[in-house]
């Protein structure tokens, strides 16, 4: 099916295109570590010819690897992603989070001698409009457990940029959401004095210069992609297939679109989303985002026809119950020829929706033909989404 997008503003598609050219979180006061939700850490490190963090390090005998990995090229990025573990709440501006296993490293160049230094476990901590990068602060695997988590850096009044990811040309990409805050990141005390411990004092070296708190690390983008959302706006493509008996061989109804509904090249049909927004929505960390309940009604119909007769259809309602991710079922309500009828139940936008018995005997009633089957494929795609 093909989809729409809309351009966003540039400065919203700069920062989340940043983030998200890999497409983080948990919902709001969410806690424990939950596979279906995923935090993203990505530091666009400072790098230009009179400011680089990078070239600072080396020049104080260190460099800085992120998850086993030298930070390299331009831009240069160190990133921590995964499952995060804690409690946070995006509504309120407060909390933790972290994911397991990931680190930076700060490492001593060759010849000096030194044991690294080691960020480990990266997380934010969120304290109002400020958000703050955390890691327990190690030096070799026997502290790992017993390092206590401390902040490295903030961003002071970070920059919120929640709603849809964006797709590979910056554009918002349907049926996702996550949290963002983005801005710049200036080192705090704790991370000054880990990055002291491995510089280069020695006389040969007289460009070797503590980097002290404030000192300007780059640019920091935090993303959490939650385990469910709510559809704001969008529209729904759906595709019937209703199957007749004829004088020598089944035939497929022709399917006419009605009300202000549109059809492809390939009779894929596109109605707006009319009404029952506000719509919760189930979500794998933050993409493939479908309702988990409540109500979408569709604006306009389709009519099937016949050998010259025909019946419409209209007031298409899609509701959804269940428990998500696994025991989401919706059905689809609406009216043949003006009389309420269910269209088809038991399905789901993964799999598909029976057309009900009733519903095709009516309309080989109405068609004077013989309905042998009917299905419809719908997928809702909402293209505005918010926590």
């Amino acid at each position: 099916m093909t989809r729409t997008r809309a351009r966003p503003g540039r400065a919203v598609a700069l920062a989340m295109a940043a983030l998200f050219g890999c497409l983080a979180l948990i919902p709001a006061g969410a806690a424990a570590q939950d596979d279906r939700n995923r935090l993203i850490i990505s530091l666009q490190l400072a790098n230009t010819r009179r400011h680089s963090f990078q070239g600072d390090l080396q020049t104080n005998c260190n460099l800085l690897f992120a998850n086993g990995q030298a930070v390299e090229g331009n831009p240069q990025v160190a990133s921590a992603a995964g499952a995060p573990s804690g409690t946070i709440d995006w509504a309120q501006n407060r909390g933790e989070a972290f994911v397991r296993k990931t680190g930076w490293q700060v490492e001593p160049l060759p010849p000096t001698r030194g044991k690294p230094t080691l960020f480990a476990d990266l997380g934010i901590a969120l304290q109002g409009r400020n958000v703050f990068l955390t890691a327990r602060v190690t030096r070799g695997r026997p502290l790992l457990s017993a390092a206590r988590r401390e902040r490295l850096a903030i961003v002071r009044g970070a920059k919120r940029l929640d709603g849809p990811l964006l797709d590979e040309n910056g554009n918002p990409a349907p049926d996702t959401f996550s949290y963002i805050a983005a801005g710049k990141l200036k080192m705090l005390p704790a991370m000054s004095r880990a990055l002291e411990r491995t510089r280069c004092r020695d006389r040969s070296n007289r460009a070797s210069r503590r980097i002290k708190p404030g000192y300007d690390l780059g640019k920091l983008t935090v993303g959490l992609r939650p385990d469910h959302a709510t559809g704001l706006a969008g529209d729904v493509q759906f595709k019937p297939v209703v199957t007749a008996q004829g004088e020598d061989e089944d035939q497929t109804l022709a399917v006419e679109p009605t009300g202000g509904v549109s059809q492809d090249g390939k009779h894929v049909l596109t109605a707006p989303i009319a009404g029952g927004t506000p719509v919760p929505l189930a979500c794998e960390a933050g993409i493939r985002c479908v309702p988990s309940g409540g109500s979408v009604t569709l604006g306009g119909g389709f009519d099937l026809v016949f050998a010259g007769r025909r019946t419409a259809v209209g007031n298409l309602t899609m509701s959804t119950t269940g428990t998500a991710p696994d025991a989401l079922r919706s059905s689809i309500s609406g009216t043949l020829d003006g009389a309420p009828v269910t269209v088809a139940d038991r399905g789901s936008v993964v799999t598909g929706f029976p057309m009900t018995e009733d519903f095709t005997q009516r309309v080989g009633t109405a068609l004077g033909v013989t309905v042998r089957d009917g299905g419809l494929d719908l997928v809702p795609r909402f293209t505005r989404t918010g926590p």
